[in-house]
């Protein structure tokens, strides 16, 4: 009998795309970060080119891609999204795999150490006292990913493979977390045992803010349900046999790799406070 697939290989169900707060030009500054972008996932020659398959919206009118509706394609918030405090680089020479060399989360943190790749210590995290977040810019911010799929105007050509949007902003973090907090607050509320968001339709919306004192304006992303929550919860429940969470998730191996991680933070290195 002729042998039949390997051993141990684990597929993947790759992200198709990166919604991304503006582009880098061919010499890697931002640029158009008042309107959404759909790129490629992965980088060439050190930039995620606008993706062929999404021209019609990369080439609308600027005011027509401020806002960007979709879904929850997964159960739970674990599954979808994630954030933490990172440092790609606070000392030189960088990691020799292009992994950050301090991940924290406030309390306890992760930190190279060096030379050799995996010299790693565990120690307390400073937090707002941590060295590496005074230094204007400062070295440590926050992270955050988020995988979605994009919701479409009825009729649209466009696809809809999953999604990734990566933020390394204070404002947008916080009102993403705000987003699955105000979830889990009216599960609770509502007495719901082990609440799933798949499907659950939202909409993010992209604008400017000031910061009079620094006489500066920066990117900020917003997200909101599109729904009452009883109103999601009630038709959730009509239709528990559709619940389900089939996408790769954001702790996946698939989007783990440094590489990927470190493609992720460049993409972000100029989007908002």
């Amino acid at each position: 009998m002729k042998p039949k697939g390997i051993k141990g290989l684990k597929g993947r169900d790759q992200v198709g795309c990166v919604v991304s707060v503006g582009v880098k030009s061919e010499k890697g500054f931002p640029t158009e970060t008042d309107r959404w972008h759909i790129v490629n996932p992965r980088e060439e020659a050190g930039i995620r080119h606008l993706h062929p398959a999404f021209q019609a919206f990369n080439t609308a009118r600027p005011d027509l891609r401020k806002v960007l509706k979709g879904n929850i394609v997964h159960a739970h918030m674990d599954d979808c999204f994630e954030h933490h405090l990172k440092a790609q680089v606070i000392k030189s020479p960088a990691h020799p795999n292009k992994k950050p060399q301090c991940v924290g989360d406030g309390v306890n943190a992760v930190r190279w150490i060096g030379p050799g790749p995996d010299d790693f210590k565990n120690i307390k995290c400073p937090h707002d006292l941590c060295e590496f977040r005074q230094k204007k810019p400062p070295l440590c911010k926050p992270w955050m990913r988020f995988l979605f799929k994009v919701r479409w105007q009825e009729g649209s050509p466009l696809p809809t493979p999953l999604a990734k949007f990566t933020s390394g902003a204070w404002n947008t973090t916080a009102n993403f977390k705000g987003f699955f907090d105000s979830f889990y607050e009216a599960a609770k509320n509502l007495n719901i045992e082990n609440p799933q968001m798949f499907g659950l339709p939202f909409i993010m919306s992209l604008a400017y803010q000031t910061k009079p004192s620094a006489k500066s304006k920066f990117p900020v992303v917003t997200i909101s349900s599109e729904v009452d929550p009883i109103d999601f919860f009630l038709a959730q429940r009509k239709n528990m046999d559709a619940i389900s969470a089939p996408f790769e998730q954001i702790t996946a191996e698939s989007e783990q790799e440094n590489e990927v991680i470190y493609e992720d933070q460049k993409a972000i290195s100029f989007g908002g406070k």
